[in-house]
């Protein structure tokens, strides 16, 4: 029997590089992900000079790799994207994303929001419940237009969907956040310290809120959903005290690793925490996003160890992995089914409702915590960032068959738009000319209390002197003292 030589001998075997093997799957992964470096490199470049972040780049090169442009190329999508190559292609990608959710778990500092935790209450809170508000509302039209008689799709209940689709409204993308400020130089702004503190506690409850849609969605009756709602909480609770109690006595007590930065074994360790934390979560019924994310949030914050662990896994983690992901949430778009009025219009009016409610509630929140207006629609503006964090909700929620390919793609085009505009309106509003003369105002302000914190104090002193220290100071300074009350009483009765 012949022998097929030809998965093992390549192309001078006659192989074709570009037709897909179940033998060696890895050929026609590795094209797709140059193809794709490729395409994100060459639209980040232009991005970048605009201040922009990579993710957009990133999903627009998956949507002109998908059928909304390429895909209309004949046989490009079957030859290069073929069907029996996505499973391997989305199995890496996941594995970059729960990553890359371990390290957004990192960068959420509990004790910098806790040190501005006025701030982040009441900003965070203003700023997630009137676009989740407005959320429902716009919630109850896309179900009954584009989901609830979908019958490619298993049913669902509509407060499942509401909840989903508010929480998409209302998120704020940390990550994307945290790189603007430090882009604009804003991190030691009040505007950024509020903004920062308020973005934290908005993640943390938008990713609560996403567990809660997707547990809703999974289960199968609602008691179901209190069993997977006990065994999450069960599961962070071990999280945050016992595994969390045991990794710091390890880094700390047992090898100082905090002062030093992580070796290989503690990489491991903690990379070995991430994918049991995913797993648990995933076979429970939450995604394994999650998991991931719980163990970023146990990490010790002492001696700058989060920094030296980022160091060592972020550049991995951004520039091959999260690529891939947001590539492949780009390819699910297909813009040639947006062909109606009526689907542009609920597209409008999702960036609308997303970007006036996050506007308006940083508004008046931060107004309210002292702040002069401009400061405080810059704190609105920068607050309707959506970027990765959104792309991710809105993955998860195709994932979990909430969303269809319309209304994912819907979506998508809303979380591109509010992402974009997040800059320039910062820019605009916030000028770097107005910055200088809040802070010249603060300055003068300052030194104005201080001299008349000064003034008081000398006051006081002087009054707390006696008449001889008195005499005694000036006669060593030249300077003619004060008479006293009684000496003065008594020359005046002298007088002739």
């Amino acid at each position: 029997m012949a022998v097929n030589t030809t998965t093992f001998g390549g192309i001078t075997s006659g192989r074709n590089p570009v037709v897909y093997s179940s033998s060696s799957p890895y050929t026609i992964f590795l094209l797709q992900a140059l193809i794709v470096y490729f395409f994100s490199s060459l639209l980040n470049y232009p991005l970048q000079k605009l201040k922009q972040p990579r993710v957009i780049g990133e999903v627009i090169a998956g949507i002109i790799l998908g059928p909304s442009v390429f895909g209309k190329i004949p046989h490009f999508t079957e030859k290069i994207f073929p069907k029996a190559s996505i499973p391997g292609f989305t199995l890496v990608a996941n594995i970059g994303i729960i990553l890359f959710l371990f390290v957004i778990g990192l960068d959420v500092d509990l004790v910098f929001m806790k040190k501005n935790l006025k701030a982040a209450l009441s900003v965070g809170i203003a700023n997630m419940a009137l676009p989740f508000a407005l959320g429902c509302a716009i919630s109850v039209g896309i179900y009954h237009e584009y989901r609830e008689n979908d019958e490619s799709l298993p049913h669902i209940k509509f407060t499942t969907y509401m909840v989903f689709v508010a929480t998409a409204v209302c998120i704020t993308a940390l990550p994307v956040l945290a790189r603007i400020l430090r882009e604009l130089g804003l991190q030691q702004d009040r505007v950024g310290t509020i903004v920062l503190s308020a973005g934290i506690f908005n993640d943390l409850v938008g990713w609560i809120l996403l567990a809660l849609s997707v547990t809703l969605a999974n289960a199968d009756n609602s008691v179901n959903v209190v069993y997977i709602l006990l065994l999450t909480a069960g599961w962070f609770l071990t999280i945050l005290f016992p595994i969390k109690y045991l990794l710091h006595k390890y880094l700390k007590n047992w090898t100082n690793e905090v002062r030093e930065g992580p070796n290989h074994t503690t990489l491991t360790l903690v990379f070995g925490l991430v994918f049991i934390s995913a797993f648990f979560t995933d076979i429970i019924g939450v995604h394994p996003i999650f998991g991931a994310f719980m163990v970023g949030l146990i990490i010790p914050r002492d001696y700058g160890f989060v920094e030296k662990f980022v160091e060592k896994i972020d550049g991995l983690i951004s520039a091959v992995f999260i690529p891939l992901y947001f590539a492949l949430a780009g390819q699910s778009v297909d813009l040639g089914k947006l062909n109606s009025g009526k689907d542009w219009g609920y597209i409008i009016g999702l960036c609308s409702l997303a970007f006036i409610g996050k506007v308006i509630g940083g508004l008046f929140a931060s107004k309210a915590t002292g702040l002069y207006w401009r400061e405080s629609l810059a704190v609105g503006v920068l607050m309707s960032c959506k970027g990765i964090v959104e792309i991710v909700v809105i993955t998860v929620g195709l994932s979990a068959q909430i969303l269809n390919e319309k209304t994912y793609s819907m979506f998508i085009v809303m979380a591109l738009v509010t992402t974009f505009l997040t800059t320039p309106l910062t820019r605009l509003v916030y000028t770097d000319s107005y910055r200088e003369s809040i802070l010249a105002e603060q300055v003068s302000d300052k030194k104005k209390h201080e001299r008349t914190s000064s003034s008081s104090v000398s006051n006081n002193d002087s009054m707390d002197i006696s008449p001889e220290e008195i005499v005694r100071e000036a006669s060593t300074e030249n300077i003619t003292p004060p008479e006293s009350p009684t000496k003065t009483n008594q020359d005046k009765t002298t007088e002739p």
